[in-house]
């Protein structure tokens, strides 16, 4: 998303926003720095890491959960911990990137909202809260969660 595009007004950490600190004198306009890369990324160290997983769990509790998280159970489980899932992080991650050009209706169109639910959010859901998905082993029944995340692949041991 470049600022050329867009021309709503952006709060610090946001796509679009301007850089702050010394270096920056606010005269002339910034080199456009390219999109987050996915959380799981090689090239995306620890203190990205941790700055994105912030301001993604400032979206996820104050939006996702409380509008689309619905009857968390063994067959749709959710984890509370999901920062330490990281595949769950690096679709998350997607989703709201996903979710920050689609809500954009003048970016996207009258259609972006309806697309973002149909085209993002209901298969990413589908796949996140999957008895299959990555928290499947955090729900031991209904109302009973037992946080565990899968052990690495071999190699990485």
């Amino acid at each position: 998303m470049s600022g050329a595009d867009d021309d709503r007004a952006t709060g610090p950490g946001e796509p679009g926003a301007e850089p702050e600190g010394p270096g920056h004198d606010g005269g002339a306009p910034a080199p456009e720095e390219p999109v987050a890369p996915h959380v799981d990324h090689p090239d995306f160290d620890r203190s990205t890491y941790v700055t994105v997983v912030r301001e993604l769990g400032h979206w996820v509790d104050t939006y996702l959960v409380p509008v689309w998280v619905h009857s968390v159970s063994a067959s749709a489980p959710w984890c509370t911990q999901w920062p330490q899932h990281r595949d769950a992080v690096s679709m998350l991650h997607a989703l709201w990137l996903s979710w920050q050009y689609f809500i954009d209706t003048e970016q996207a169109g009258s259609v972006g909202p309806i697309t973002w639910i149909n085209t993002h959010l209901f298969p990413t859901m589908e796949r996140l809260r999957s008895a299959k998905g990555p928290f499947a082993a955090c729900m031991r029944a209904t109302g009973r969660t037992d946080h565990r995340i899968p052990s690495p692949p071999l190699e990485q041991r």
